[in-house]
């Protein structure tokens, strides 16, 4: 049994169609409810009401990066950087496209650049260092894989500065020096949420 439809908010919508908040809480609680096809006509509405809105195109930005369609997210967040430049989640966007892309020299420079732009945001700074545990965590594993252990540890040596105190560097530092079980036997990726 699926739940009701969010009567107030729909009636509210029939008097003020081009309200864009409210056809904002209207897209997440279709998209939460799994009903994607009316979670994007809900935003074309609001793209129709307000072309300009931001967070329409983060939105619509997102619904594309989950269904991995790189490109088309790719332009959906760079336009709502040049909709609103001064806000750092057009950055965040860009920047976890190019992750996944494997760009990572432009996922470092939009992560970084979201932490110039707003220095005192901490969810740039967040993403930011979480982007920063990953790469590193990848490198580890590559140096390790092809023998260089002087530049694998470099790479721990650094993981332990950037979180020394987080549950996830203690649990990745318990799997990287856990004896293998075999002769292949590397520890598996973690993946970083410090």
């Amino acid at each position: 049994m699926k739940p009701a439809e969010p009567a107030r908010l729909l009636r509210y919508l029939e008097r003020y169609p081009d309200d864009v908040r409210a056809l904002h809480i209207l897209y997440k609680w279709y998209r939460k409810q799994g009903r994607l096809d009316e979670a994007y006509g809900t935003l074309r509405r609001a793209l129709d009401a307000a072309p300009t809105d931001v967070w329409t195109h983060l939105y619509i930005g997102n619904m594309a990066y989950e269904e991995r369609d790189w490109d088309t997210a790719l332009i959906w967040f760079e336009f709502a950087a040049l909709l609103a430049p001064d806000i750092p989640p057009p950055l965040w966007g860009q920047a976890d496209v190019y992750e996944f892309q494997g760009r990572q020299d432009l996922a470092e420079l939009y992560f970084r650049k979201a932490v110039e732009l707003d220095p005192d945001d901490e969810q740039s700074a967040r993403l930011y260092a979480n982007w920063r545990l990953r790469r590193l965590v990848e490198q580890a594993h590559q140096h390790r894989a092809e023998g260089r252990t002087d530049a694998a540890d470099a790479c721990i040596r650094e993981i332990q500065e950037l979180a020394p105190d987080s549950d996830w560097t203690h649990r990745f530092l318990e799997e990287w020096y856990r004896p293998p079980d075999g002769p292949d036997d590397h520890p598996s990726e973690a993946n970083s949420g410090a």
